[in-house]
């Protein structure tokens, strides 16, 4: 039965009780036995007799079908909300307040549950925040509110001191940055990286550390997260690093050599500073581009690049290049490996061998020709005689050709003015040969050509053209003419030596000399005695 139910029929039964009793009253005052008392004393004494007795039944019976129960539930909520909410008394019966009651303690019992749930969801998480290697510190208003153990042992304060200012924690010198670091995240929110800071420990000994900090909501108001990593290892290294470098820099920047780092693509990851002052550049300046385009101004690697060698080969590569304003360059390449054994790049050591080659091709030049006339010299001319003796070059011819009177020109006006004619001699024997010709000069007053390609009918042309320019130049009336000795001959195949012929051409140009000695002679000793009156004709 409803509890409205209830409640209607027992009201209905106090009304139907008190008319009783008003009845009675109205039949005991008929009957006179109230005779004593008035009427309207009587009838109203009666009527809140009556009234009385009904609120009586009335709270009784409100009390023992509603209070009574509303109060068990009151009590027992009252005692749920000051501990762990184990349930409350089911009232019997079917009414309203029986179905609350049932009601009221299946939702105190899922807010056990809940609450179970949460405290374990608290208790995992808490232990995740103690037990984290990374710091976590949330500050409002420059006061720390909450540091888990590693911020706490991190920034040397004690994990339940939680009205300590943050700033406080951070080493002197790096306060106003960190102070900064807080106001932008105040002005900027959202998430800012990597800044780095000084803390003391409680032991007093310096720690660098990190902070990625974010602003969150907080106890009706805003606060920073700081997330506090331990860098000081890594600030170890990154000095030790650094104090390498710098080490590397100076060995590196003190040496000749030009020196850069280039990945698989030649773009310079690193120069000293020779390599950039090589190229009138910064070193910053050729980082990122590439070493064909700074050092030669080209827009593709050099033909033969040694460092593409060398990674392509794996294995070091030296090579010489030529800049376009001349220069020479010797650079040494070595590969660069990962740790997979991929090459990632090269190091590159060049050398400006300008001046080294320029002396070696001196020296070159000198090991092969004279040094006073600037024809080639005994060795070279052998050498070459060795080279076209095993050659496809036959016909060849040797021409030998001597000086005549040169003793006499030195001992009577000098070396210098003997040199003069040598140098004379060897201009028109130049003149009269052909480019493809080896013309030498093989001692002090002989001379020697090689003709390849020739036959004896194409040398007695030569030797023709040769006296012609010689009666030339004597007829222009030098200071000293020219006379020559000359023989020749010809080797028509690999079966007759070009020794046998060199031989048979030096016999040749001693008959002539014998021959022409009276002739050339007297002429110049007349030249002679036009540069020097007193030239005695006894000598030579």
């Amino acid at each position: 039965m409803s509890l409205k139910t209830k409640l209607l029929l027992t009201l209905s039964g106090i009304f139907a009780f008190s008319a009783l009793l008003i009845w009675l009253l109205l039949h005991l005052f008929t009957k006179n036995l109230l005779a004593g008392m008035a009427k309207e004393t009587t009838f109203a004494l009666g009527l809140f007799l009556t009234t009385l007795l009904t609120f009586v039944l009335t709270i009784f019976w409100l009390n023992h079908t509603c209070l009574a129960r509303l109060n068990r539930l009151t009590a027992a909520l009252h005692q749920s909300g000051n501990s762990p909410p184990a349930g409350i008394p089911v009232l019997p019966g079917g009414d309203e307040l029986a179905r609350l009651s049932r009601e009221m303690n299946d939702l105190l019992e899922k807010l056990a549950r809940h609450r179970q749930e949460l405290e374990h969801q608290e208790q995992k998480h808490n232990a995740i925040l103690d037990n984290m290697a990374e710091g976590i510190v949330v500050v409002q208003n420059g006061v720390i509110k909450y540091a888990n153990p590693a911020a706490a042992g991190m920034l040397g304060c004690p994990q339940d001191k939680t009205d300590q200012t943050f700033l406080e924690l951070v080493h002197p010198q790096d306060k106003a940055a960190m102070h900064e670091y807080c106001l932008a995240l105040t002005e900027k929110g959202g998430i800012t990286r990597a800044h780095p800071f000084r803390s003391r420990t409680a032991d007093g000994r310096e720690r660098w550390l990190e902070a990625n900090s974010t602003v969150i909501g907080w106890e009706e108001g805003t606060a920073h997260l700081h997330f506090i990593s331990d860098i000081t290892p890594r600030k170890i290294l990154e000095e030790e690093l650094s104090r390498l470098m710098a080490e590397k820099n100076l060995i590196l920047d003190s040496l000749t050599e030009m020196v850069i780092f280039v990945d698989r693509d030649l773009h310079i990851i690193w120069a000293n500073k020779t390599a950039a002052q090589a190229v009138g550049k910064s070193v910053l300046e050729l980082m990122g581009a590439k070493c064909y385009e700074v050092r030669f101004g080209q827009d593709q690697p050099c033909a033969g690049c040694p460092v593409q060698r060398a990674m392509t080969s794996g294995q070091p590569y030296t090579g010489e290049l030529e800049t376009p304003d001349g220069r020479w360059l010797s650079i040494n390449a070595s590969p660069v490996f990962d740790n997979q054994g991929n090459v990632t790049g090269a190091v590159e050591a060049t050398l400006d061998i300008t001046e080294r080659r320029r002396y070696e091709e001196q020296l070159r030049y000198l090991s092969m020709h004279d040094v006073l006339t600037g024809l080639y010299n005994r060795a070279f001319f052998q050498a070459e005689m060795a080279r076209l003796e095993k050659s496809r070059d036959y016909p060849i011819t040797v021409l030998l050709a001597d000086l005549d009177g040169l003793k006499l020109v030195n001992d009577s006006l000098g070396h210098d003015r003997g040199d003069e004619l040598i140098r004379a001699c060897a201009g028109q024997l130049k003149a009269a040969l052909r480019s493809s010709d080896i013309l030498a000069r093989i001692g002090g007053d002989e001379f020697a050509a090689l003709l390849p390609d020739t036959d004896a009918k194409a040398a007695q042309v030569i030797v023709e053209r040769l006296h012609k320019h010689l009666a030339a130049y004597n007829n222009s009336d030098p200071a000293l003419p020219v006379f020559l000795s000359i023989g020749w001959a010809t080797s028509p195949d690999p079966s007759k030596t070009l020794n046998e012929t060199l031989k048979e051409a030096d016999a040749a140009m001693y008959a002539q000399k014998i021959q022409q000695r009276e002739k050339t002679r007297p002429l110049l000793c007349q030249a002679i005695t036009k540069a020097r009156p007193n030239c005695d004709q006894s000598n030579g």
